[in-house]
């Protein structure tokens, strides 16, 4: 990642960029998309064996930190690939070309790595898959945009349309699979006791197992369940909030907020923020 900053600084200090610096930018994208990749794999093999709830919650930083230097990161090294399409044409449409290549060679690594290792894929691969062939979605649809700016680029507009589809095919078999191995959080009978020791009423509040691809079914449930009723405190409702996350390790999300009503909403900020957030940047990867 240093190493990678560096590098990004000296072609930002540059007063004009040559086509050679442009290659080295998409490269170095591609670069930290796969070195993001790797150290996602390993922070979820690293939770997976940590017990203490501190040391889990520093990991997640850890991840969470790392994550947003990548996405800053991208960012920079994207403004510095952009060409003016009006100023430099050819090479405009030769950019094009080449990003369209990068998805399609993308894609066939996503859907090679699928089709070979897909029994053996866990929730949490298949939701870094998942989150690819997003990625490669977001990528396609600027694209199109650029690619109804210009003209002769017919091609270009057809292949963009076919890797679509065969993206979407890919997304829908990873969603298959993924139903098929995780079961959805089921709704369980929940009689938690309150800070001060009070049995709370007995309600059916679902489990939320750190599974990114059932957050938005749980959180419907726990919302219509808890979240939205008004008789019970903020308080009450983050007791709740526990008992759901008891089981699974989204609780070290929100490990550290002591029992109070105005860490409810703490609580749920935090949670929507891990599970519930926007798809990152474009990164051309598996």
């Amino acid at each position: 990642m240093n190493l990678l900053e560096r590098r990004t600084a000296e072609l930002e200090a540059k007063e004009t960029l040559t086509t050679a610096d442009r290659q080295s930018a998409l490269r170095m994208t591609k670069l930290l998309s796969d070195v993001s990749a790797d150290f996602k794999n390993y922070h979820f093999a690293i939770v997976d064996q940590i017990k203490d709830e501190d040391d889990a919650k520093a990991e997640q930083d850890r991840l969470d930190d790392h994550q947003l230097k990548v996405m800053l990161l991208i960012d920079r090294l994207g403004e510095l690939v952009e060409v003016p399409l009006q100023a430099q044409p050819i090479t405009g449409i030769k950019l094009l070309r080449r990003r369209i290549d990068e998805v399609e060679e993308c894609y066939r690594r996503l859907k090679r790595k699928f089709d070979e290792q897909s029994d053996g894929m866990d929730t949490y691969a298949l939701q870094i898959q998942e989150e690819s062939v997003e990625d490669l979605k977001t990528e396609l649809l600027k694209i199109k945009e650029e690619l109804l700016r210009m003209e002769g680029v017919a091609d270009l507009a057809d292949k963009r349309v076919t890797l679509e589809r065969l993206l979407l095919d890919l997304k829908e078999a990873i969603k298959r699979l993924a139903g098929s191995k995780d079961k959805k959080p089921s709704p369980t009978v929940s009689g938690v006791t309150s800070v001060a020791g009070v049995q709370l009423p007995r309600i059916m509040v679902p489990n939320f197992d750190g599974n990114l691809l059932n957050w938005q079914i749980f959180w419907e449930q726990f919302e219509s369940a808890i979240h939205s009723k008004t008789q019970l405190t903020d308080s009450e409702k983050l007791t709740y909030l526990r008992d759901a996350l008891k089981d699974g390790p989204a609780r070290h999300v929100i490990s550290g907020l002591t029992q109070t009503s105005a860490n409810y909403t703490e609580a749920v900020k935090r949670l929507r923020e891990r599970y519930d957030r926007p798809r990152r940047h474009f990164t051309a990867s598996a």
